[in-house]
């Protein structure tokens, strides 16, 4: 009987060292899991299968035909517009909107791990953003451990834009990540076509400023010029890319329906004055999918500078790949007033043409996102 006694404890402790060790072993996978970083400059939101994180999405309330699942699906509303490479299919209608109320909703993704938030896109259809005005205004980014209690990590509030990117103060670890919406800029409803969250990212749009964007740094339509005799070469400079697809937060609202220039011919070139000397550290092309699968976008590009617009110097050459949206870092920071950008077309027999291009300065003066502890909680 003694024995028996003592080979069933001994059973009993074998068995919870057994069920300690698997815990044990569970909780370090967990752990291991949780500490592998994710790829930078990649949505981990994004639905379907993409071998990141699996997700769940909600929302306070939705207006059919709509689901909060369609604000993480990689496109935009309603004209099937991927904005993420990485997309699978378009969810119904590509958004999310709330029901009548804009006041107070919120839209939640819970992760299946803990994962490191540091930042994250809005994206808005343009002609809600813009002219409906459904974007957000002022919001509340917050996170939590178990989906239920939530903590407060920024108060922030949005550009009227069709984008508005955020970069976090702290990266935080969380399992779930909600936005608290408190209104919106006017519009009936309240909409996000896109919420894409990231780990790690560079936010190069935040690190640098576009100089010579029309409307900002006290530039005009008339401060750009081409070889042609075209007065439209400052579409390429508006910050929108066709159709109407508004990629610089700071861009003025279309006076045109017509985002691009195209010089006619297979060469052309344009010309800025930035009113000033200005040292730009890289080049940023943007050409309509399409139009850069077709060989329309510019292959070889020379910048050439000068401060007095007569005399130009060869800065620089490069040759672009034929992708749709390309920053060029300059070897060599460009340093002057004038800046004159001569492009030919990748393709043999097709007409050149830019949708838009971005001199990128080194912004010294960059604002962030900041933390509020005064924040009370929902």
């Amino acid at each position: 009987m003694f024995i028996r006694s003592r080979i069933i404890a001994m059973v009993g402790i074998l068995s919870s060292a057994f069920i300690s060790l698997g815990a044990s072993s569970e909780s370090r996978e967990l752990k291991a899991r949780a500490s592998t970083p994710l790829p930078a400059n990649v949505n981990i939101a994004l639905t379907g299968p993409h071998n990141r994180v699996t997700t769940r999405y909600s929302a306070s309330q939705t207006s059919t035909p709509t689901t909060p699942e369609g604000a993480f699906d990689g496109y935009e509303s309603y004209r099937n517009t991927k904005l993420d490479e990485n997309a699978n299919t378009q969810v119904l209608n590509g958004a999310w909107i709330s029901g009548r109320s804009t006041h107070d909703q919120w839209l939640k993704v819970d992760f299946d791990r803990q994962v490191k938030v540091g930042g994250f896109k809005i994206f808005v259809n343009p002609a809600y953003a813009n002219f409906s005005g459904r974007g957000a205004r002022d919001i509340v980014v917050q996170g939590s451990n178990d989906g239920v209690n939530f903590f407060n990590l920024e108060r922030i509030t949005l550009a009227k834009s069709a984008v508005n990117k955020v970069k976090l103060s702290k990266p935080t670890y969380l399992h779930s990540l909600r936005l608290w919406f408190f209104n919106n800029y006017g519009g009936r409803y309240l909409q996000v076509d896109e919420l894409e969250v990231y780990e790690r990212m560079t936010f190069a749009e935040l690190e640098h400023d576009n100089v010579a964007l029309v409307g900002s740094h006290g530039l005009n339509e008339f401060d750009h010029w081409s070889s042609t005799d075209s007065n439209s070469s400052y579409r390429a400079f508006d910050g929108y890319v066709h159709p109407n697809i508004q990629i610089n937060e700071h861009a003025q609202p279309l006076n045109s329906p017509v985002t691009y220039w195209a010089p006619g011919s297979r060469e052309g070139s344009l010309q800025v004055d930035l009113h000033q000397s200005r040292k730009v550290t890289a080049i940023r092309f943007l050409v309509e999918q399409m139009a850069a699968a077709l060989g329309r976008g510019p292959r070889d590009v020379t910048i050439e500078i000068s401060n007095d617009g007569e005399d130009f110097f060869e800065h620089t050459s490069f040759r672009l790949d034929p992708v749709a949206d390309q920053t060029v870092p300059l070897e060599r920071t460009l340093k002057a007033r004038f800046v004159r950008i001569v492009m030919h077309a990748t393709g043999r027999t097709e007409v050149l043409r830019v949708d838009d291009i971005e001199l990128l300065q080194r912004n010294t003066n960059t604002t962030m996102a900041t933390s509020s502890s005064s924040l009370g909680g929902h």
